[in-house]
C-alpha cells in the first residue's frame, strides 16, 4: 500500500506500472507500441491496418507487422531485421525475443522461396479437423474436390429447406450433426479472409442460413471442410 493509514472505502490507489491483465492494458501497450514505432522508429501505419507499418531504416525500405507484441519485419536483408529489432529492443523494457525466418505467424503459414512467398493456413485447419474428428475427412469423389457444388439441385434445396426455430430443436440439430453451425461458419471465414479466397462463395451462401440451418445445411458446411482438407496446402503464392 502506498499509504501508511489503513485504507478508507472511495480511496484510490495509483498504479505506478501497467500489468497484462488489467482491463486497461491492451489499449495502452498499443499506444505505447505505437508511438514508439512512429516517433522512435520513424514508421508509419497504413491506413487501412493500423497494424501494419511501413518505413525507410537505413536507406532500405521496410514493412513490419504488430500482432499485440509479436512482430514480423519484411526487409531486403537478415542483418538489416536484426539491426532494427535491436534499435527497437533499445526503447522496451522487456528484451525481444530474436527468432529466425518465420514460417508461422498469427495463425497463418508461410512459406519463403527464392523467388515468391506463399502464405496458407495448413496449422490452423489441422487444429479445426482435429478438435471435431475430422482428421480423415475426404471430399465425396463423385462430386469433384470443390467448396460448392454447382448441381442445381442441391443449391435449390439449400435454398428451400429450413431448418427447426425451436432452441431446442436446434440445439438436438447440432447433437446430431456433431458440431456448431455458427462455429463451423465462423472457422470458415477466418480461412477465406487470411488466404483462402477460393471459399468466398461457399462461405458467403452458407452465412445465409445461420439462423436456422437444416441438415443439408450442415451436410454442405462439412463439405467445405472435406475441400479444405483435401486442400490444406493452397493459399496466396
Amino acid at each position: 500500500c502506498l499509504k501508511k493509514e489503513p485504507m478508507k472505502n472511495g480511496d484510490v490507489v495509483p498504479i505506478l506500472k501497467n500489468t497484462q491483465g488489467h482491463p486497461e492494458a491492451p489499449r495502452l501497450w498499443s499506444k505505447h507500441i505505437h508511438n514508439i514505432l512512429t516517433t522512435k522508429m520513424n514508421l508509419k501505419a497504413t491506413k487501412h491496418e493500423p497494424c501494419l507499418y511501413k518505413g525507410v531504416y537505413r536507406g532500405h525500405k521496410i514493412f513490419l507487422i504488430r500482432q499485440v507484441d509479436d512482430f514480423s519485419i519484411s526487409a531486403p536483408t537478415t542483418s538489416i531485421a536484426n539491426a532494427f529489432y535491436h534499435d527497437l529492443d533499445d526503447y522496451l523494457i522487456e528484451p525481444l525475443k530474436m527468432q529466425d525466418v518465420i514460417n508461422y505467424f498469427s495463425g497463418v503459414n508461410l512459406i519463403q522461396m527464392r523467388n515468391c512467398i506463399t502464405v496458407n493456413c495448413r496449422m490452423y485447419l489441422d487444429r479445426v479437423l482435429e478438435r471435431h474428428g475430422w482428421t480423415n475427412i475426404s471430399p465425396n469423389s463423385n462430386k469433384g474436390i470443390v467448396p460448392l457444388t454447382s448441381d442445381s439441385k442441391i443449391m435449390r434445396e439449400l435454398e428451400e429447406t429450413t431448418g427447426p426455430t425451436n432452441p431446442i430443436d436446434k440445439r438436438k440439430m447440432e447433437k446430431e450433426m456433431g458440431f456448431s453451425y455458427r462455429t463451423a461458419i465462423g472457422k470458415l471465414i477466418y480461412a477465406m479472409v487470411t488466404c483462402r479466397p477460393d471459399i468466398s462463395f461457399a462461405v458467403t451462401k452458407l452465412s445465409q442460413y445461420a439462423n436456422q440451418p437444416a441438415q443439408c445445411h450442415f451436410t454442405t458446411v462439412k463439405n467445405v471442410f472435406r475441400y479444405l482438407a483435401a486442400t490444406k496446402d493452397e493459399g496466396l503464392t
